[in-house]
């Protein structure tokens, strides 16, 4: 027959998984809301904008402060079907580093390859925020709205 001491044991043992979880701290299950002052974790990677036309409808340039938002972010703010004529067009967004470095972009385009909080920036940008350079390629960086 079990004893007290051993059924408190089993049933201490049992909520330590819960207790942990609790503990820890939870990422956001909800996309990037405009205006909010949450921080987002994703990847950042650049792209050659080859002098063409973004998603905002405006030319883009290689060195400009400039950002792609992935689609499944874009989207959302998209009135009517028409991207250029989307809310997220020329927000400001904070990118930092894990080495605190930052810099401030401008939302112009739309990005098919990215995750919900992934940003695909211009190669000057990329490279300020990148010591090692384009080779890199992808990366870690944590983003907010810019106020």
């Amino acid at each position: 027959m079990p004893t007290l001491q051993n059924i408190l044991s089993l049933l201490s043992l049992s909520l330590l998984p819960a207790a942990q979880a609790l503990s820890l701290p939870r990422a956001s299950s909800s996309m990037p809301t405009i205006g909010s002052t949450e921080t987002y974790t994703g990847q950042i990677t650049w792209y050659n904008t080859g002098g063409g036309y973004g998603a905002c409808g405006n030319a883009l340039s290689d060195s400009e402060a400039i950002c792609a938002l992935s689609e499944k972010l874009y989207d959302q703010y998209t009135k009517n079907g028409n991207s250029n004529n989307n809310e997220l067009c020329g927000k400001k967004i904070e990118i930092t580093m894990p080495s605190g470095q930052t810099t401030t972009v401008t939302v112009a385009d739309r990005c098919t390859g990215c995750a919900a909080t992934d940003i695909d920036l211009t190669p000057t940008t990329f490279q300020q925020l990148v010591s090692s350079g384009l080779g890199t390629g992808r990366t870690q960086a944590t983003w907010k709205w810019a106020s």
